[in-house]
């Protein structure tokens, strides 16, 4: 497979001295500091979840491609892969948790409890408008957990209490989702683990592996039963949430790469272009070239 030159920014989990926790805590004054507005502009694929709570004033917030207008109370969450732009406005105040994916490992004391919590963030929205009892109380635990990590001391007792605090706050987090969506028919517990399973092959295989049969027989089910367990997860079948992956990936690489449309096609698994402009025009409805221009501003990023 041809690699691609130009791809977004990986922005990965790194400070020297949060290391070991795998966890930071940022006010928005002090990203501003840290980051010039014109880096924060440019596309950044992130490799940790991000939490972004707004507590005063206004900004907006792109995440693959969806535009997020936020004011006081709204919480953005980001996952790993995902390529986001800031436009952060001087106003806005607010801040954004950072948490390295290995970090969640421990803090839940038992795989069952690491696998519960990551479905239950699977589910979040990546905007949401939190209610003004429960941005009271997110505020709170997370100036907690602020201070937390401006006392840590090194010492595994220190680990352990700010990752435990960090627990609380996705816990938190987590409970008020479902109760905000309690009213909503829900699958099955079996039929939801068998999507998670599906969704974690999807993710790892979606550039080699192109057909449902493919990930039936890596899931040791059926082509049916893996269409009616994402029917009844999403109401949208297998085949329809691989091509919708493929094509996010697709429209990433176009906008935020320099390579040829031929070249994101190939590295997509597209061993012909027309193949490749058919599938994005019945999946995006527009072709690679023109939505690429419609987000680049016409600027050269290959053709």
């Amino acid at each position: 497979m041809k690699d691609i030159r130009g791809q977004p920014e990986e922005v990965r989990f790194h400070n020297p001295q949060l290391g070991t926790v795998g966890v930071e805590v940022l006010h928005l004054s002090t990203l501003r500091q840290r980051v010039s507005a014109r880096h924060l502009a440019a596309p950044q694929r992130v490799e940790f979840f991000m939490l972004l709570f707004v507590a005063n004033g206004y900004l907006r917030h792109v995440v693959d491609f969806a535009e997020l207008r936020l004011g006081a109370g709204s919480l953005v969450f980001v996952r790993p892969g995902q390529v986001q732009h800031w436009h952060l406005d001087e106003r806005a105040q607010g801040c954004l948790v950072l948490i390295d994916p290995p970090a969640l490992t421990p803090i839940t004391h038992s795989r069952s409890g690491r696998d519960a919590l990551l479905a239950a963030m699977a589910d979040w929205p990546v905007g949401v408008r939190l209610d003004d009892e429960f941005a009271a109380q997110l505020r709170a635990g997370l100036d907690r957990l602020a201070r937390d990590l401006a006392e840590y001391d090194g010492t595994v007792h220190d680990v352990t209490l700010i990752r435990q605090g960090l627990l609380a706050v996705l816990l938190r987090v987590a409970r008020w989702h479902r109760r905000r969506w309690n009213d909503l028919p829900r699958p099955p517990a079996g039929t939801q683990q068998v999507y998670r399973l599906f969704e974690a092959e999807l993710e790892q295989h979606f550039r080699s592996h192109r057909s449902v049969a493919d990930y039936a027989r890596r899931l040791g089910y059926s082509e049916s039963t893996l269409n009616r367990v994402c029917r009844a997860a999403t109401g949208q079948s297998a085949k329809v949430l691989l091509d919708r992956r493929l094509a996010m990936e697709a429209a990433r690489m176009l906008v935020h790469s320099p390579a040829s449309v031929a070249e994101v096609g190939h590295a997509l698994g597209f061993s012909e272009p027309t193949n490749f402009n058919r599938f994005f025009v019945r999946l995006v409805g527009a072709t690679p070239l023109s939505f690429r221009g419609r987000y680049t501003g016409g600027r050269d990023t290959g053709s």
